[in-house]
């Protein structure tokens, strides 16, 4: 199985790249031996062998850097997610690529328009802890934990992956929050997402057709979320009250 990971240099903020490490370790606990194949500017991939895509965050001008090398790959990126439904992650902002456009403040940039939102940068950064139900359909029931550094807003992400108990969302006014599309999946929470959610890890590795060991709630992991998901919701009790 192959695992891509785009831009491991530009796009490689809060040690997102973690969601692979982890991802390829459950999958071989499955039985599936996977390879991650890094990709770097300049290369042309041959998506047609892909099993997994993901790309993590960067600063923006990291992200626009990014932008401009993918869009020799968009015709090979339409067909793996939107023709034959890769699963993918995006993380923090590189979903914004996918979008139909980005704007900055010195101007507006074309997206690769594999979506149909759009996203702005804004002079205020959002920081902080989230808690994300989850919200859409196949999900686990359970709540996922990560944490949220952005300067943007999205607008015309018709279907969130997650609905924020705490935090803001895309267009920092609502709870809706990342995109889900087919088997695409993004989301600005950082931390690394799946370190942090066994829950989502194991999803994601039924995703890819492989039969998840069971999560074992005396591990690290699962302690560590339940730990983090308590004081969280107790934090965020103590801010209503």
């Amino acid at each position: 199985m192959k695992l891509y990971h785009f831009f491991p240099d530009l796009m490689n903020l809060y040690g997102d790249y973690g969601n692979l490490v982890v991802l390829q370790k459950a999958l071989a606990d499955a039985g599936v031996e996977a390879e991650i194949v890094k990709v770097y500017p300049g290369d042309a991939p041959d998506l047609a062998d892909a099993d997994f895509l993901y790309m993590g965050p960067g600063t923006e001008p990291a992200r626009n850097a990014a932008l401009e090398h993918l869009r020799p790959w968009k015709d090979a990126l339409s067909d793996a997610l939107l023709t034959r439904r890769v699963p993918a992650l995006f993380t923090g902002n590189a979903w914004s690529l996918l979008g139909s456009a980005i704007t900055t403040p010195i101007g507006r940039l074309d997206g690769l328009g594999l979506f149909d939102y759009a996203t702005a940068e804004t002079a205020v950064r959002v920081t902080g802890d989230a808690i994300a139900a989850p919200a859409a359909d196949g999900l686990p029931g359970r709540p996922a934990v990560g944490f949220l550094n952005r300067c943007d807003t999205v607008q015309g992400a018709e279907t969130p992956l997650f609905t924020l108990e705490m935090g803001k969302g895309n267009d920092g006014q609502t709870p809706a929050e990342g995109f889900v599309s087919g088997a695409f999946h993004a989301t600005h929470l950082i931390g690394p997402l799946l370190v942090k959610n066994p829950h989502l890890l194991t999803h994601f590795v039924s995703l890819l057709g492989a039969e998840p060991v069971p999560v074992d709630p005396s591990s690290h992991p699962a302690l560590a979320y339940e730990v983090t998901l308590t004081a969280l919701r107790q934090r965020l009790a103590g801010s209503k009250g």
